[in-house]
């Protein structure tokens, strides 16, 4: 999402011609742009009706409200001003506050993503490993959403000192030391990627090891059944996450390791997919989920079909109450206080 100033130690190896700038090319500033404008149109309607979904269906996990939320603050803050700089070919000046808290949120909506689905699973083990005396409502998936919010927000803070537009420069990553560019990458790449992405993959084996005993000691079909679609729902989204970041965070490692040069026509080519394909990731979720889940499918068409109708969201009952892999599940405990149900439909103790 930016290029980097090369004035410290850690620095690409230059492999080209000296003098060479990051450029792009004529069909580049035509179609990444484009590219970018299929994914925010997509990634707005879908990440949009998410939103609605999960506020008019009470019972699904507020954290799938959150990942949603960060998501199209990525698309409303990034693309825009990324539109415009591949538009100009990085000659548009954004002002350094704006380049600032541009990346900043940048960074901030993709870790408060991901690790909303570690917060999903691990509220979903917590449940599986203590279905008799677990007591978690809705008010501990809001109160733990705000804390990711807070704390990737914080952690992520640097960012706004190494990024800078200044003397007629364009906005770009310009860390003054080596150290600061390592804890960059220890940012970007291991809180915002690699340790939720290792988190995910514990947390779902423990689920998988638990299901596996459930299906040994217990004749629940319904309850097994249940906890292997989110296990699936799970991979599936973690899977998307990898695929769409990990060139990204993939490439800023080989500079770090003075691999290649970004510089060159056909590095900065690569780059700028790696740039394109993880954003892409905010249109793709809300895909995910309707492929992935059938009860989010009964409730994206009932929401459509009360949308038509009456404008209203339809009743748990029209939803089915069975958004148990999406939701884990959320039931309605009394008029203020949602809870998870746990060992069977007209449980309302646990998450399952």
């Amino acid at each position: 999402m930016d290029d980097i100033e090369a004035n410290y130690s850690l620095q690409f190896i230059p492999s080209c011609d000296n003098g060479t700038e990051f450029r792009l090319t004529e069909a580049s500033i035509i179609g990444l742009p484009v590219l970018l404008g299929l994914i925010f149109v997509i990634g707005l309607f879908g990440d949009a009706l998410v939103l609605y979904i999960v506020q008019k269906n009470k019972h699904i996990n507020i954290l799938f409200f959150h990942i949603a939320l960060a998501h199209l603050l990525l698309l409303l803050v990034c693309i825009p001003v990324l539109c415009v700089r591949y538009i100009t070919s990085y000659e548009v000046a954004i002002t350094d506050p704006l380049c600032k808290l541009v990346h900043f949120l940048t960074y901030v909506a993709v870790g408060v993503s991901v690790n909303c689905l570690v917060g999903i699973c691990l509220l979903k083990y917590i449940a599986i490993t203590h279905p008799v005396d677990c007591m978690i409502t809705s008010r501990h998936a809001v109160i733990l959403a705000f804390f990711i919010w807070a704390t990737i927000g914080s952690a992520n803070a640097p960012l706004l000192w190494y990024y800078k537009e200044a003397d007629g420069d364009v906005c770009r990553l310009n860390p003054e030391h080596d150290y600061q560019y390592l804890i960059f990458i220890g940012l970007t790449f291991g809180l915002d990627f690699a340790l939720p992405v290792l988190t995910i993959c514990c947390i779902t084996l423990g689920i998988a090891i638990q299901v596996h005993r459930q299906e040994v000691h217990e004749g629940s079909t319904a309850l097994r059944r249940t906890n292997k679609r989110f296990i699936r729902l799970v991979l599936s989204i973690l899977l998307v996450f990898v695929l769409t970041w990990g060139p990204f965070h993939l490439a800023y490692l080989l500079a770090m390791f003075r691999v290649y040069d970004n510089a060159c026509p056909k590095n900065a080519a690569v780059f700028n997919f790696a740039v394109v394909l993880g954003l892409s990731n905010t249109c793709l979720n809300p895909i995910v989920y309707h492929l992935a889940s059938l009860e989010f499918r009964q409730a994206f068409w009932n929401t459509l079909r009360a949308m038509r109708t009456m404008g209203q969201a339809p009743t748990d009952h029209e939803a089915g109450l069975e958004l148990r892999p999406l939701s884990g599940i959320f039931r309605q405990n009394n008029a203020n206080v949602t809870s998870y149900s746990c060992r069977s439909p007209t449980s309302t103790t646990c998450p399952v």
